[in-house]
């Protein structure tokens, strides 16, 4: 049995060194597959980096055009609102001058009215003063007939007194 044991492991070690004297070719088979595998992928790689610097390109260019574009939008649309804002302007200042001129004919109109309604005060003052001075006298002689009166009341009762008493 033990002779059996040693075949069978001589066998095994056979075995196994057989598929070791494989081992250098395998390497050189996988060397030669990687070094290929690595110029493959170096080659879609740089294929890539040119479509993708050619997209690039094309795009930046695509989009310089579309800015240079836009930016002629906006300067035609900020002309334009310039030339609204100056024509706005100029109607401001249209009805600035319109205002202006109501205003200084109302200020004329006010500046008459307010000269008449002076010269009624001034007619209502002296009117006034007039009714002022007549009432003045009317009390004075009312207040001079009141003691006429007076005095005369006083007199006949007077006389009522000593007519009673003769």
């Amino acid at each position: 049995m033990a002779q059996k044991d040693l075949e069978v492991r001589v066998e095994n070690l056979e075995f196994a060194v057989a598929s070791l004297v494989q081992l250098p070719r395998q390497m050189a088979e996988l060397s030669s597959q990687f070094l290929q595998l690595r110029h493959d992928v170096t080659a879609e790689i740089s294929g890539l980096r040119g479509e993708l610097t050619g997209a690039m390109v094309s795009l930046r260019g695509e989009l310089r055009g579309e800015m240079a574009g836009l930016r002629d939008e906006l300067t035609g649309e900020m002309t334009s609102l310039r030339d609204d804002m100056a024509e706005l302007r100029g109607d401001m200042a249209g009805l600035r001058g319109e205002l202006t001129g109501e205003m200084t004919g109302l200020r004329g109109e006010l500046t008459g009215e307010m000269s008449g309604l002076r010269g009624e005060l001034t007619g209502l003052r002296d009117d006034m003063a007039g009714m002022y001075k007549d009432l003045a006298g009317a009390i004075v002689a009312s207040a001079t007939e009141m003691r006429a009166l007076h005095e005369d009341l006083v007199g006949r009762i007077s006389l009522l007194g000593e007519n009673r008493q003769a």
